[in-house]
């Protein structure tokens, strides 16, 4: 019947064919994402489109159909390219991790707690004897009182910092897994059937060779229904291969989001004593190479589930096919695991050195790059160039050991399927004279030891990353587990009844030495501008860090009504354009943007430069003198119209004239910022008289506060302030780099 309809069978085949087709494609789009209630934000004007991409559209990935063309026409740009999807957005990702995160370390944090000393007590009982022993210090306390510390501290109420117990730390692996599970859960299931279309090739091959090797007449088409399964099996092998692999990417994409938002989100949050132990560099580095090794076996992870049950599949298959032969290969593979195992233990401890030399450089650039004119004031260019590629090479040096450990690996388990191959034919032709290698035989087992290749590669590939992302995770785990500011150092309340209300505070910098500042007492008044002066190391910067909750706490209390803008003694800039810089996020308002320009003495300024506000400043724009670079932070604190303005002595970078004209169109009674809170740090006595208010400090205490008058009369620290001023050569802030300068 098949050879006298065969026309009629073609065309009832082609016919359910287009029927099918016609149905996958008659499926409505999936806008789940957008109608579902997601969180979703809208980046541009370009939806991605495989948000409404119908269920056959996903499945073969039409929807990117479009770019590929682009792509062959043209180069792809950025105007090219979709916003992105809503399950990829960082707002969405980094808020799933968080929220895993935190309930990752109040787990640990009770885990710890099951014992006497834990994290957060083993703080809190430091902070505890510092400051008693502070208390004791500073007050006066008798010597009975210090016998009361030590003993505390022996029965147990206090714990001396030098007597903290090892414990448990947070790690991110666990947050990690319960973001992933999912996307890791459905490429395995695609892969799993990828994997048993794949074993099903063989098969079909063994089954295709026998039907030519003896051929019949009546069931010929057996062998062409094979030969269309062999071509449905990998094209379905290939299909499901193709989503489980974009799912991992998803997976590994998603981690590195969450994992670089944290660090991103840590780095400006670590409390200043943890800082200590990060650099910029290490910092860096945790993003661009501990997150990118884990985004890299993210992706190959699919292969760490999958790669045992490709192995069984390919003995069980041998086994019914060559029998107890197989054996002779699977004992070759297990012999090679050790040697690879050691091989994995050397690229680890390679690895951690390669890790802390590449640290120490990027360090040591950074140190040389802030440095610069330093170095070439005293010609010690040679001699920091040379501590630099004494570290360079040493860290080639690890890197070659590791790619020499790494080819060494990928070479045996190259070698591998063949060896395996080799030692189990052998066996199977000498363990008995009757077993033949039929081609039957012969090609189904070579197939299935080609496709071992795959799996017994990767068990190579895996074993490295796994060791490369144990340091990883370790290195991350430290740094976020780091301490953060405490977020009740400073109460933000719009409803508090002065701008700045201080109340007995002190404050530390590193909780292991004595506080910094001490017994303060400081209110500031809505719209009231308030002077902070004293000797050099005083604690004025400190002041208006512990306004900002930069510093730790040790006892009081502080309050700040509303928002705060901050002018630093040294000017940040970003790499963008003046008017970006300006503006810093916040809606442009030509009217406001104009007053501010003028006001802060920049008008002059953007008329030299040849694209005016939308010239580009920074790293990669032009070089700004010391003061215009002064003016442009000053001027992005006012336009940001917050209800507390901080300066920590910014009129020291600008000339004598144009601070005076800063001072009376901003900071001044008569300023732009009339009727701010002002708290403003100077060394420049000749605008204390125009403030309502001087606060004096000496020695990390406030020494007398008061108005230009008051303290005048006083003749007490403010006297003695005025007068060593006053009989320098030349005041601090009339002669510093002028603002007037001609970009460079």
């Amino acid at each position: 019947d098949y050879l006298r309809y065969q026309t009629e069978f073609g065309i009832h085949v082609t016919t359910v064919f287009v029927n099918f087709l016609c149905f996958l494609l008659s499926f409505p789009s999936d806008n789940s994402w957008v109608t579902g209630g997601a969180r979703y934000e809208v980046l541009g004007t370009k939806q991605c489109p495989e948000v409404f991409a119908s269920y056959p559209s996903k499945l073969f990935f039409f929807w990117l159909t479009r770019l590929i063309i682009t792509g062959f026409k043209r180069e792809i740009g950025v105007d090219d390219l979709w916003d992105l999807h809503p399950r990829d957005q960082g707002c969405r990702v980094n808020s799933i991790f968080e929220k895993y995160w935190d309930r990752e370390k109040r787990n640990v944090d009770k885990f710890n707690s099951v014992g006497f000393y834990t994290r957060s007590n083993s703080r809190h009982a430091r902070s505890a004897w510092e400051r008693r022993k502070d208390s004791a210090y500073y007050d006066g306390v008798h010597e009975r009182s210090s016998l009361l510390i030590a003993e505390d501290i022996k029965i147990g109420v206090c714990e001396s910092p030098g007597s903290e117990k090892q414990e448990s730390i947070a790690s991110v692996m666990m947050p990690l897994i319960k973001l992933s599970w999912r996307n890791a859960l459905t490429s395995f299931v695609q892969k799993f059937f990828s994997d048993v279309f794949i074993f099903m090739g063989p098969l079909i091959l063994g089954a295709l060779i026998e039907k030519l090797q003896y051929p019949d007449k009546e069931k010929e088409w057996q062998a062409y229904v094979l030969s269309l399964g062999l071509m449905v099996t990998g094209l379905l092998r290939s299909m499901l291969f193709t989503h489980s692999m974009n799912r991992s990417a998803i997976m590994a994409m998603h981690m590195k989001t969450a994992l670089v938002g944290a660090i991103y989100k840590k780095a400006l949050t670590i409390s200043s004593y943890a800082k200590r132990g990060s650099t910029v560099g290490e910092i860096v580095n945790l993003m661009s190479v501990d997150c990118q090794r884990l985004q890299e076996i993210g992706t190959l992870f699919i292969f760490l589930l999958s790669t045992p049950v490709q192995c069984i599949f390919a003995v069980i298959l041998l086994y019914n096919s060559i029998g107890i032969s197989v054996l002779t290969g699977l004992a070759l593979m297990l012999l090679l695991v050790p040697f690879n195992a050691w091989i994995a233990n050397q690229q680890k401890r390679f690895q951690e050195e390669n890790l802390m030399y590449k640290d120490s450089r990027i360090k040591m650039v950074n140190e040389i790059l802030n440095g610069m004119k330093v170095l070439k004031l005293y010609a010690w260019e040679d001699e920091f160039k040379r501590k630099v590629e004494v570290i360079r090479e040493a860290e080639v040096k690890q890197l070659r050991l590791i790619a020499l450990l790494y080819i060494l690996a990928g070479v045996l388990w190259g070698m591998a399927p063949f060896l395996v191959g080799l030692f189990t034919f052998a066996t199977y032709l000498l363990s008995d004279r009757t077993n033949v290698l039929d081609p039957q035989k012969a090609f189904v087992c070579l197939a299935l030891f080609n496709l071992l290749k795959v799996p017994l590669y990767y068990i190579s590939t895996l074993l490295t990353y796994t060791v490369q992302i144990n340091v990883s995770i370790q290195r991350l785990d430290n740094f976020l587990t780091k301490e953060d500011l405490d977020p009740t150092n400073t109460v933000w309340d719009v409803n508090a009844e002065h701008g700045v209300c201080i109340t007995n505070g002190t404050f530390t910098w590193d909780p292991e030495l004595k506080p910094t500042l001490r017994n303060i007492n400081l209110t500031v008044a809505v719209g009231q501008l308030t002077a902070i002066v004293g000797p050099v190391g005083s604690g004025k910067s400190s002041m208006i860090a512990a306004i900002l909750g930069d510093m730790e706490k040790v006892q009081g209390q502080v309050i700040v009504k509303g928002t705060v803008a901050y002018v630093s003694q040294q000017a940040w800039i970003q790499n963008a354009t003046v008017r970006d810089n300006i503006l810093f996020g916040k809606p442009f308002n030509r009217r406001r943007y104009a007053q501010v320009i003028k006001a802060c003495e920049l008008e002059r300024d953007l008329t030299i430069l040849e694209a005016g506000d939308q010239t580009e400043i920074g790293e990669k724009g032009i070089n700004l003198s010391g003061g215009q670079k002064q003016r442009v932070s000053l001027a992005r604190a006012v336009y940001s119209d917050a209800d507390v303005f901080l300066f920590d002595d910014p009129l020291s970078a600008v000339d004598a004239h144009v601070g005076k004209a800063i001072f009376k169109n901003v900071v001044g009674r008569n300023g732009i910022l009339a009727k701010k809170t002002r708290v403003f740090v100077t060394h420049g006595v000749h605008w204390l008289p125009q403030v309502d208010d001087i606060v004096v400090l000496y020695n990390g205490a406030i020494s007398e506060h008061g108005s230009y008058s008051e303290l005048l009369s006083h003749n007490g620290s403010f006297a003695q302030f005025l007068q060593v001023y006053l009989t320098m050569p030349s005041h601090v802030g009339d002669e510093d780099s002028s603002s007037e300068d001609d970009p460079e």
